[in-house]
């Protein structure tokens, strides 16, 4: 059974990351908001629901200035980290503003402040991260009693057996 679990978890990783087996200068995230929750779009990244799972790869400073329009991008906003779609990038000054796709305004990001580029998404894998966090004490607990009913049960069974 573990097998299939870590099987089945590679898989998923892989897809996440394009499936790519590079997994260097990787950063996954779940998303938290519905900032970028919209319409569908044409881009490589269409859109990105709340408690979707994300994956990034992290850029260099060379990389900034090729950043185009429809890319989904991480960066540093006022110490937290932050998934919007460029709208414009401007090498000349080392910005590119960005938006969310549901979100009413944009805002200017500094090239400093891009750690990187979202490669691939998955909602499904992030609303099972997003359950077990917020339900961790009740699924250990569920997962308790469910091992000491076994215990019990197998207890009842050897003693009838005897």
């Amino acid at each position: 059974m573990a097998v299939i679990i870590i099987v089945l978890a590679s898989i998923c990783m892989i897809h996440l990351n394009g499936w790519s087996l590079d997994f260097t200068d990787r950063d996954i995230r779940i998303i938290v908001t519905d900032s970028m929750d919209g319409e569908l779009t044409d881009y490589d990244i269409p859109t990105i629901e709340k408690d979707s799972l994300v994956m990034v790869r992290l850029i260099g400073d060379d990389e900034k200035p090729d950043l185009k329009t429809g890319d989904v991008i991480q960066f540093d906003y006022h110490g937290l980290l932050n998934h919007h779609r460029i709208v414009s990038n401007d090498p000349a000054s080392g910005k590119v503003v960005t938006k969310g796709d549901n979100a009413l305004v944009s805002e200017s990001v500094k090239y400093e402040d891009i750690r990187g580029i979202v490669v691939g998404k998955d909602h499904f894998l992030g609303m099972i991260i997003s359950f077990v966090k917020e339900y961790f004490i009740l699924i250990i607990c569920a997962i308790a009693v469910l091992l000491i009913i076994s215990e019990i049960y197998r207890i009842i069974k050897k003693e009838r057996s005897a």
